[in-house]
């Protein structure tokens, strides 16, 4: 691989200088407008896809050279990963930082299907590699993010010639489809309320804060603003949380896990 001028890049606290080229097609799908960096980290495939090895220690030599162009890439904080409608040209698997991959309506409501984390990959870019379709919803960063994209054609050789990687490619699918049949069952039979009580407790901290916003919260469920306001406000009033701009304390941690049984009459919020 060619080295060029030095490229340092912040990552989860984390210094990488390497050698950087130029990233022609920023986005999975090819569109040339987000500013990411490709890294060369110099290391063997082995080294940055420690979960692709064989039980035996070593990687397959068909993976190996599949995997060989493969590149590191960087994405700053908000950059659009691929968007409704592209054509996927990669595979992706992050090492750091979150993906949030959202559905967007016509009329602006906005769902949180999953994101992609640490040792995941997107099961979106499978089924539109696989399948030679378009995306059909938006991936954004939450944080820095440092993934490997690989390449269609390396995706597919090494989807066909080697069992570990796709033992890897179709566990991380079906694992996925697994949680959309969660969320589907959360959205069809589960009380919004319960949801929401259960989601304050997920990403609360030790201390008992969220930190998340009226609007954020609505994307997550998939539901108006207003909605989340008027169930957050009662639940202050229930003296189950305190309201303050960008977080929520929690103050009856007990009375949230309680709610998240769903084993109460609906309030009809």
């Amino acid at each position: 691989m060619s080295q060029g001028h030095t490229l340092a890049v912040s990552v989860s606290g984390r210094r990488h200088e390497e050698g950087k080229r130029s990233f022609a097609s920023t986005t999975l799908g090819g569109a040339n407008n987000v500013s990411a960096h490709v890294i060369h980290t110099g290391s063997r495939v082995s080294e940055r896809f420690p979960f692709l090895v064989a039980q035996r220690g070593v990687m397959d030599s068909t993976l190996e050279r599949a995997l060989g162009d493969a590149h590191t890439v960087y994405f700053p904080a908000g950059s659009t990963v691929f968007r409704n409608g592209q054509v996927c040209q990669r595979y992706l698997i992050v090492s750091e930082g979150s993906i949030r991959v959202r559905k967007v309506s016509a009329s602006g409501r906005e769902l949180i299907l999953y994101r992609v984390e640490p040792g995941q990959s997107c099961v979106l870019s499978t089924t539109c590699l696989l399948a030679g379709e378009t995306y059909p919803a938006h991936g954004i960063t939450e944080t820095p993010v440092c993934a490997t994209v690989i390449p269609k054609a390396q995706f597919e050789e090494a989807l066909q010639y080697s069992p570990v990687f796709r033992r890897f490619v179709f566990t991380s699918f079906a694992k996925r489809i697994s949680d959309f049949i969660m969320l589907l069952e959360e959205v069809a039979f589960a009380r919004l309320d319960c949801r929401l009580a259960q989601h304050l407790l997920d990403r609360s901290t030790d201390d008992g804060v969220a930190i998340c916003t009226h609007h954020t919260l609505a994307a997550e469920f998939g539901t108006a603003r207003e909605v989340v306001s008027r169930l957050l406000k009662e639940f202050e009033r229930n003296g189950l949380v305190m309201l303050r701009r960008g977080r929520i304390l929690i103050t009856n941690r007990q009375g949230l896990r309680q709610l998240t049984r769903c084993d109460s009459p609906d309030p009809g919020f």
